[in-house]
This record gives structure tokens, sequence and C-alpha cells, in this order.
């Protein structure tokens, strides 16, 4: 009888464990297709508010992109294809690692000229708002970038009585990293600590002899400009007379809102900066004339709605501007996007405007809304994804939930993408065929949370579908098409009325051993709940609130890095692991100790790979493409996804057991029958798919036994033999 029990045993062994922690972690990149076009950059990992720069990442004297996201604090990599009929980039994951681990923001800028661009950044050192510098070079014909060390002059400082201090730069905001007075050295303009005034650090290096790749910070203007930031209204106050600062007659003396991000560029060639700025209460961007000269700046007049004279930008919500070359014509154009990490838009949200002046007095037309994130798949926010077969045809399909997609001027609204694989188990690709799979926009009313998983619950042959929400509930999709058929879902909502809190993540294992699926609930504070089934194999029960809140005793009180916790947990050589996502984008890697139930979690690697792969990382485990490695598929707060092979392979010799049987298995690949030569009959089989899922599992009663397995779709299996006194053995097969 053909089973789909979708019970997690043991898959796979490492040959020799030392093994695990020596072997990489594969990246690898399979084709999605949208609206029958191929997406170039589609596992990327999605982009949510980047901050853009140029580099040369190939040395190739073409400017690519650099951009860090903010949402999911990654450095990204793009290099220009350089395609004379349209704008192209390749994601280029291979220059990532050159970035040290950042948050908030990140430019590039050369400040010493030496032809590669260096890193500032938010300090990384946690909690320090103010700015860091890394010194850009090249070795073997990669980038590198090295921190330049403190005290004295090698660093951002500003003297402070006896010693030295940071300049300030909030932490929400983005600075102007520029030339000012047009000396040569690299001058910084940052907002004071309430937001009302923008201040001018002025490099001094090149006065008192030091050179231009040196900083010696002096605050030359506490107002550059001479303009305040108004908490009243959305237009500034300008200064009457470009030498004192201006004020805010209704100004009661409080601090104002902080949050501000900071454009200086020549817009009229006249050889001073122009602003463009952005603030953490409005959803456009204003940009500022300059009046003035270089080393006397007068803010003279303003456009509230910039680029007034094309498509003016508006999103919601913190809007932050970036100059740079795009198109490789030489000239910079402007990327616009929300700096805002949750309340900000997060689709037809990064603007590209092109150019059509010159480099120092441009005019910029609109080009795209989505631009290179819309050569991605992308769920908005919090993307997760479930893997299974949910189209009938054997090859494993993609769900992808996210925290919903937000456009400019509408309600948020959640969905799950549904990618059917149009390609084959060994070689996948997927093609999104819903974008509102199952109407999840409709259902869930407003913008939550969605994360997918896949069991067969009802040992009927199909996947069954639970998604946990934002409000800490879950809906439970029961499956009725059976085997082999397009998935026919009916739903209950708030299932068994449990509630766990907020973001709830279901994981279906079978924890207690007893061959029923347990559920467990992942959530955002630090508990991971199992609730056990108590049924049948065809008829799952479970109570309404958690047999255990802290399942495997992973978390603490003090665990504030955490969310989510999202597990994915297998086999390796007889032991329970786990793979589980932070929210600071570590993955770490947990081997259980103990009972099944009232064991705990070991930690074995607390960063799994060593490759920083978005923050509150989701995790799904699956051999996507039926290569004997379990796969990782992940999604993070940028709301995309990306695919990582692991060093767990399943198992190929008998380390298990001291003596077996001789055994044969043909023919490999099979087709309709499968036959097994062994001179023990007294033995068990089972057939386990490439998610280590039992498909059938019998005695064998004859020393020659054959198999029907005309039922079973194209793709890689594992036979699992186990003899009367518990040994094992394993055969991989394909049909």
């Amino acid at each position: 009888m053909l089973k789909k029990n979708y019970l997690y045993i043991s898959l796979f062994l490492i040959i020799g464990f030392s093994r695990l922690w020596s072997q990489d972690y594969e990246a690898f990149y399979p084709n999605f297709f949208e609206n029958g076009n191929k997406l170039e950059l589609a596992t990327a990992g999605g982009l949510r508010n980047a901050k853009f720069s140029n580099f040369d990442f190939n040395g190739d004297g073409i400017k690519d992109i650099y951009a860090f996201d903010r949402t999911s604090g990654r450095s990204l990599c793009f290099v220009n294809l350089n395609d004379s009929e349209s704008i192209r980039y390749r994601y280029a994951p291979e220059y990532e690692a050159a970035f040290p681990k950042i948050s908030n923001w990140a430019l590039l800028y050369d400040f010493n000229k030496d032809g590669i661009e260096d890193l500032f950044c938010l300090p990384t050192t946690p909690g320090i708002p103010g700015v860091e510098v890394w010194r850009g070079s090249r070795q073997n014909n990669m980038p590198v970038f090295t921190k330049m060390k403190t005290p004295f002059y090698d660093v951002v400082m500003l003297p402070a009585g006896n010693g030295f201090t940071n300049l300030y730069n909030a932490l929400t905001d983005v600075p102007a990293i520029i030339d000012v007075d047009g000396d040569g050295d690299t001058d910084i303009l940052t907002f004071e600590i309430d937001g009302s005034y923008l201040n001018y650090h002025q490099n001094q290096a090149v006065e008192k002899g030091f050179g231009i790749d040196t900083f010696v910070m002096l605050t030359k203007d506490i107002c550059f400009g001479k303009f305040y930031e108004n908490m009243f209204s959305e237009e500034l106050i300008l200064s009457s007379d470009g030498q004192s600062c201006a004020k805010n007659f209704q100004d009661d003396g409080n601090p104002r809102h902080s949050g501000s991000t900071v454009l200086a560029y020549d817009n009229d060639c006249d050889g001073d900066l122009d602003l463009v700025l952005g603030d953490v209460a409005n959803t456009k961007l204003f940009f500022l004339k300059n009046g003035g000269t270089k080393n006397a700046a007068w803010i003279t007049s303003q456009d509230l709605h910039f680029p007034s004279y094309n498509v003016p930008i508006e999103m919601n919500l913190f809007l932050a501007a970036f100059y740079l070359d795009v198109n490789g014509d030489g000239k910079r154009d402007l990327i616009a996007t929300p700096n805002e990490t949750d309340g900000g838009v997060n689709a037809s949200h990064i603007w590209l405007y092109l150019n059509k002046g010159s480099d120092c007095a441009p005019i910029f037309e609109l080009y795209s809304k989505n631009f290179l994130v819309d050569e991605m798949v992308s769920l908005g926010a919090k993307s997760d994804v479930a893997v299974g077969d949910v189209t009938g045809d054997g090859l494993a399909d993609l769900i992808i939930g996210g925290n919903g997609h937000y456009l400019p001027g509408t309600t948020k609204v959640s969905r799950l993408n549904l990618y059917k694989n149009t390609g084959s188990a060994t070689q996948p690709e997927f093609t999104l065929v819903e974008e509102d799979y199952l109407n999840m926009s409709v259902l869930t009313n407003y913008g939550l949370a969605l994360s997918p998983a896949l069991a067969d619950m009802d040992d009927d042959g199909d996947l069954d579908l639970w998604v946990g929400d934002g409000n800490g509930r879950l809906y439970y999709f029961t499956n009725g098409a059976g085997a082999g058929n397009m998935a026919q879902f009916s739903y209950t909502y708030p299932f068994n009325n449990i509630f766990v809190g907020q973001d709830a993540k279901p994981c279906i294992r079978d924890v207690s051993g007893d061959g029923l699926l347990d559920l467990l609930i992942g959530e955002q504070n630090n508990e991971l709940n199992l609730f056990v089934n108590t049924g049948t194999k065809t008829n799952p029960v479970f109570g309404n609130v958690p047999d255990q809140k802290n399942f495997g005793q992973l978390f603490t009180t003090t665990d504030f890095n955490t969310f989510n916790n999202s597990i994915a947990p297998f086999y390796h050589d007889g032991k329970k692991m786990a793979y589980i996502g932070f929210e600071d984008g570590r993955l770490s890697l947990y081997e259980w100790e103990g009972d099944p139930l009232t064991g705990k979690w070991i930690l074995l690697d607390a960063n799994a790979g060593k490759v920083h792969r978005g923050n509150k990382l989701n995790t799904e485990i699956f051999d996507i493409n039926s290569d004997g490695r379990m796969d990782l598929i992940l999604g993070n707060f940028g709301g995309g996804v990306q695919f990582f092979s692991t060093p767990f392979q399943y198992q190929t010799s008998g380390i298990h057991q001291p003596h077996l049987a001789e055994i044969a298995v043909y023919p490999n690949p099979f087709t309709n029958v499968l036959t097994i030569l062994t001179d023990d009959h007294s033995m068990s089989y089972t057939i386990l798919d490439a998610a280590g899922r039992i498909i059938m599992t019998d005695r064998l009663l004859h020393p020659l036994t054959q198999i029907n397995v005309a039922d079973l779709p194209p793709g890689f299996y594992i036979l699992q033999l186990t003899d009367f006194n518990g040994n094992l053995r394993y055969s991989k097969m394909m049909k």
C-alpha cells in the first residue's frame, strides 16, 4: 500500500563527524519565472530599504552597485552587465564576504582618491550613534575592507576636552559623506541630536598638512545652510539673511522628533552643495537650493515635491535618496527608497530616476519604481517557505509567505505565493502560478505575517497545510484531493483556538517518537511551543494550550536576539538535529540530548556556514535538487528566498551495523518494479522520498522480494533496510 506518512526519521549520516565543520554551505540558484519572464536576480534575498553606492567589484572599469539593506542587515553586490539595450545587473554574492557585519546604514565613498571606494557605516560596536570608516583596497582582484584604528587622526573623531569622541549621527539617520569645501579631503554632514539643525563636520586634514587620507574633524557649522527642520509642519524654516541660524518661534523647548536622511550634491554646477532631505515624519523628499557658496551655505528655496518637474517622489515612510551612476553612462542617477524598517512600503518602493542632464546639473526622469527588486522573489518582508508537492505531479513546489505587500497609497495585504516546480526533481525551477494563493489577502483582512508548513496530517497521501499568522494563531487547511492531484483545501481558523503569541511559525515533526505528527510552533517572544498529537495517524488531536512552552530549553529570559523561533529539525546518525534562525541573522545548529519530550537542545555551531543571510531568518530543510544533500531554503526580513546546500548527506555505508546480510537492489534507476535480493528475509524495508518522508514500508517475506513502485513519481529516494537487531542499511535510488 502506497503511504506518505511524512515522519521525519533517520535520513542520512556524515562520513566522519568532523566533516560537518570542514565543508562549506554552498549557495545555489534555481531559476524562477513570473508572468513569462525569468527573474534574473530571483534568489538575491530581497531588498526593503537599501542604501545604494557605486563600486567596481570586478575591476572592469564599469561602476557596479553596492546595496546595504537596513531591514535584513545584508550587504548585496550587483555587477553591471553593460548591456547596450537595457539596464541589467548580475547578483554577485561572491563579493559580499568582503564587507563586515553592519547595521542601519552603509555608504561607499573614495575618501583617499586611490580609485577604490571606502566604507562608511554605523560603528560595528553596537549602540554607538556615530561613523566608522573601513579603507577599501583590492587583493587578488577582490575587494578588501580594513577598519581604521583609533585613537587620534586615523578615524572620524572630534576633539572633546582632553580626549576624542565620535561625531554624532543618529542610529536612524543617513549622513552625507562628501567634500563640502572642495579642498580634497572628506567632510560629513549629519543632523544634531534633536534633529533640528544640520551639522557640518569639516575635515581639517589638508589644512593641517596631513593629506586627504586622514580625518581631523571639527564642527565648522552647527546649522549648515542656516535652515531649521520644523516639527510643526513639513516645510522647513529658512534663514532670512544667510548669516544666522533660522529658528522655530513655536518651539516649546522640547526636543523634536529625530530621524533624517541627507543627500548632498551640486545640482546646478555652481560649485556649492544642494541638498535632498528625508524626514521620519514625511512621505516625500525635499530639495533644498543652496544660494550661498561652498564655504558659506545658505538654503534660499525648497521644493517640497521633488522632483516637481517630473514625477514627484512619494512613499510611506521616512525616505532616503542616493546619487550614483546606474546605467554606466558616466552621469550619476537618483535612487529613492524608504528608510523605515517596519512601517515603510515594500512594493514599488525603489524608484530609479535616470539623469538626462549632466553629472553636475542633473535632470531626473523616472525610469522604474521597482529597480532591481522587480527581478527578485519578494514577499515584502519576513518571508517564509514551505516545500512540498501541492500540484500533484511528484515534484516539490514552494509556498512562500511574508508579512504582506504594502504599496504606496494602499492598505497592506498578506498573501501566500505558490511557485510550481516546472523543472525536474534534479534541476528544479519555479514558476509563479498564484500570487494570492488560497485568497489569503481576503481571509486575513489586514496585513499579517504568514508562515506556512506542509505535512500529511491524516495519512491520506496528500499534503495538508498549516499557516501561522502575526496574531499568533493558526490556519489549518485540510487537503481532500488525494495523492497525485492538485491540492483542494478547506480551512479552519483559528485552529483549536490555539494562541502562542506574535508571529506564529508552525513546524510539523514526530517529536515524541510514537509515529504521530506533533506541532512545534515558534513565536517572537523566545518560546518554542510543543503540542503533542494524542490522536491517530488519520485523525490528529491537539490540545489548545502547549504541552511545553520552551521545548528543548532553547531560550532564557535574556535571549533577546531570537525571532520567531524558526526551527528546522532533521536527523543525523540517529540523532535529532535542528537549524534555528535568529533575529541577528545567525543560523545555528543544535543537537538533541535526552528524552524525546523532556530533553534539551545542545548548541553545536552558533554560526553555521559563517555567512550572514539576513535578519529574522526563517528556515526550512529539504533536498530540493535530489542530490542526496539536505538543503536549507531560507527566508528573511528582507522578503526574499535563498538556497544553500548543507554538509549533511544521506547514509551510503554500513556505519551503524557490525554485520548485515548481503543485499542487492535493482534496477537502479527503477521504473515500475523494484527487486530486493538478500540472504536474510527477516528484514523490513522502508522507502523514503527526498525530504525523508516515509512513502512505503513493509516486511521482506522472501529472499527475493519485488515491490510495485509504479505509482511513485520520478525523483530521488532512499531505501532503508532494518534487520531483527535494529541494524540499518541505506541505498540511494532514482526513478
